[in-house]
């Protein structure tokens, strides 16, 4: 039995397993969070349900499964502990213990400014020495953050979320080379590259909660994801106690040195920062009264029976050791030919077998370290791409709060659709219902022939099947081609249409999507390079060049006939550097 999150989100005292749901406590991109009770012991627990939507990704659904495993491993106090994972047809669930203190995010946010020196060193110190166990057992958190920070109901704070987590022994549990986190924590080698991190990531990401804490803003802000990103990998963080001098100057440098770019010249770990901090941290008064050592009680013995026990207890021990000695020497004399045979016989072959594996190994280091320098580099190019495409003057710029641009406003029945289009309150919005699978544009091509441009809009599906999208269309061309990225509830695509659709990038999953909202879609075109992003967080980059220029337009898709649906879009920016 599949459940939609319609019905999830209506599923009050729904039962899973031995599980009550009681009530809605966070949704997000994966799925949502319910406040459950245990039906025979009425124990509370947060079950998170992944979103049907995303469950339907076998490397999602492996994601989700692997948070439940990576966190299960982990028994620490600083640690929420995994109770249960279940499975419900195609449903999958997690059981993780109940935190009704809130999150860190939610204390900075109502605290409006630094939290005092003590307090923010204490709750630092808490998460570093959960992440300090995490890490010695091989796992890397990833997505430290204030709201993966949360507090039991006596203020004990806990790390949790471990969705994003990668083990040490070289299992990805994401997708390769997909830098997830959140780019304001997010580390710089994060950034450049997934594949080739190590515990000192969760040092900086820990850095940038404490200078939080401390300063009571974040040390790299932007207009979007990319300047952040950026400042991450290039920028030095403002100093701390600019922006709040009570900050000792001693513990401003402990926390610049978490923050450094190159993980050599931070801490070693989670654990050598927690001790780094620990002269900060507000400590309790000491008892009063000293707490007396307990010594185990053992019964008193008297000093004749003691004597004549331990003569008789030596004499037998003396008589074993000499009879296990003979038998020793004996069996030692006849299995000293029998293993030389064998050792004569193996050497040759364990020698070969232990050859081989030296030179698979080496083979597979090569490739992994030829692929991870590829991969960073890539990375790096993509963001100082990106940088200086937000330098080029604009060709294009429309909010649709007027109708300067003169788009169509009939409504129209052809073969393939009936279609309408309109200005509707500063935005644009074409839908209608389908007759076949279908794609409809405004049948403008803005910006003229482009080779190099940057094009971005914001879009929202009003109505519509999970599979109907909203596109942006670039090198748009008067013979019907274009290249058509497009995005429904979940998942993003790509695909050339010449004039037949032929895909590039099947439907992918994204968590960067969210769904029932506005979502912003751009594309960065240099030559026949491409780089697409959703809500200014890039998800691909690719290389084609069947169309070598072309305008840019927006549009509505339909996977297949008798489907209605109606997308509105705003902000269409397009810029090119002339």
């Amino acid at each position: 039995m599949s459940m939609d999150e319609t019905h999830v989100s209506d599923s009050s005292k729904r039962r899973i397993g031995n599980w009550v749901l009681e009530r809605q406590l966070d949704k997000g991109g994966m799925g949502i969070v319910f406040l459950a009770f245990h039906k025979t012991l009425r124990i509370p627990a947060a079950l998170k349900i992944l979103s049907p939507a995303l469950g339907r990704d076998p490397k999602v659904r492996e994601r989700f499964e692997r948070e439940a495993q990576a966190q299960a491993q982990l028994h620490h106090p600083g640690i929420a502990r995994v109770m249960d994972f279940l499975e419900d047809g195609s449903d999958l669930f997690i059981v993780i213990e109940y935190l009704p203190g809130g999150t860190l995010a939610e204390m900075l946010e109502k605290n409006e400014g630094p939290l005092p020196v003590a307090k923010a060193v204490s709750l630092a110190r808490q998460a570093l020495v959960a992440l300090d166990h995490a890490n010695r057992r091989g796992i890397i958190h990833r997505d430290i953050k204030p709201s993966n920070l949360m507090f039991t109901a006596d203020g004990q704070l806990k790390v949790v979320d471990f969705g994003v987590a990668k083990m040490l022994d070289g299992r990805q549990l994401t997708s390769s080379g997909s830098p997830l986190g959140t780019p304001d924590y997010m580390s710089p080698e994060q950034i450049r590259s997934s594949q080739t991190l190590d515990h000192r990531t969760d040092v900086y990401s820990m850095g940038v909660v404490l200078y939080e804490m401390l300063a009571g803003k974040l040390p790299f802000e932007g207009d979007s994801h990319f300047d952040v990103e950026y400042a991450h990998v290039h920028n030095p963080p403002t100093p701390l106690r600019q922006h709040n001098p009570t900050v000792p100057e001693k513990l401003e440098q402990l926390t610049l040195r978490a923050l450094e770019k190159e993980p050599d010249k931070r801490f070693s770990g989670c654990g050598e920062l927690a001790r780094a901090l620990s002269p900060f941290e507000e400590r309790p008064p000491a008892e009063e009264t000293p707490v007396e050592e307990v010594k185990p009680f053992v019964a008193p013995v008297s000093p004749k029976t003691d004597k004549r026990w331990r003569t008789a207890f030596f004499a037998a021990l003396v008589a074993v050791a000499v009879g296990l000695l003979c038998t020793g020497l004996l069996l030692k004399n006849q299995s000293r030919e029998i293993a030389r045979q064998k050792s004569s016989l193996s050497a040759a072959t364990q020698e070969a077998a232990n050859l081989r594996q030296e030179l698979e190994a080496s083979r597979k280091q090569s490739e992994s370290l030829e692929a991870s320098a590829q991969d960073t580099q890539d990375r790096a190019s993509i963001l100082d791409m990106l940088q200086r495409a937000k330098s080029w003057p604009f060709l294009i710029v429309d909010d649709f709060s007027s109708k300067n641009s003169n788009l169509s406003e009939e409504s129209r029945d052809g073969e393939f659709m009936k279609d309408f289009q309109h200005y509707d309150q500063n935005e644009y919005h074409l839908g209608g219902t389908s007759k076949r699978s279908v794609f409809h544009q405004t049948g403008h091509t803005f910006g003229g022939s482009q080779s190099n441009f940057f094009a971005s809009v914001s879009t929202r599906k009003i109505k519509g099947p999970t599979d109907s999208y909203c596109a942006l269309t670039f090198k748009k061309q008067e013979n019907g081609h274009f290249y058509n990225f497009s995005v429904n509830d979940t998942r993003f695509s790509l695909s050339v249409w010449e004039p037949y659709r032929r895909m590039i990038r099947d439907w992918t999953s994204a968590p960067q999507i969210r769904a029932g909202k506005t979502n912003r879609l751009a594309v960065l075109s240099q030559g026949g390079r491409f780089i697409l992003l959703i809500n200014d967080e890039v998800v691909d980059a690719f290389e084609d060049a069947t169309i070598s220029s072309g305008g840019v337009d927006f549009g509505i898709g339909f996977e297949q006939g008798g489907q209605t649906a109606e997308c509105a879009f705003d902000d269409f920016e397009v810029r090119s550097p002339g």
